[in-house]
């Protein structure tokens, strides 16, 4: 039986891997980036739409609930705004090394990134179905609404991509 040796991958094909990687993490964070902006501009125009209504009661939980999708999804954003425009530059133009610093890092930060973008779209989310609640009278009409919202929600992220 013959043994095969493996070989350890050159320096410059690891410097290619991280660099895939790298642009691998400036595409995501991008990707955050643009939906998390959606994502504040909906919660805005929410707060926007429902701030006439503020004397009327139970609004107070809407406007908690919209400043705190807003807030948490425009922090998505500029994070990851600043790390998709200075990363590959740090990570580029930096010293030896920098490369490995940078996409560590990058992946670091991606988790609490993305929990940001989850928790303000998911204040989107409950903000609509308070305003339902708030709005329609007829509980069959608040029903109709939220579960057409949840079921469009639901094929988007339970779509090929997932599985």
């Amino acid at each position: 039986m013959q043994c095969r040796r493996h070989k350890r991958p050159s320096s410059s094909s690891a410097l290619a891997i991280r660099e895939q990687e790298l642009g691998f993490y400036t595409d995501n964070f991008m990707a955050i980036a643009w939906q998390g902006s959606l994502v504040t501009g909906f919660a805005f125009n929410g707060f926007l739409f429902t701030v006439a209504s503020a004397a009327k009661p139970g609004f107070f939980a809407l406007f908690v609930v919209l400043i705190a999708s807003m807030g948490l999804s425009f922090i998505a954003v500029v994070r990851s705004t600043f790390i998709s425009m200075f990363a590959p530059g740090l990570a580029l133009h930096g010293s030896d090394g920098s490369m490995e610093v940078v996409v560590a890092g990058m992946a670091g930060v991606r988790a609490w990134t993305f929990r940001c973008f989850v928790g303000g779209l998911a204040g989107l989310l409950a903000s609509l179905a308070i305003l339902c609640a708030l709005v329609f009278e007829a509980i069959w009409k608040q029903g109709v609404v939220v579960m057409e919202w949840y079921s469009c929600v639901y094929e988007v992220y339970s779509g090929p991509m997932l599985q």
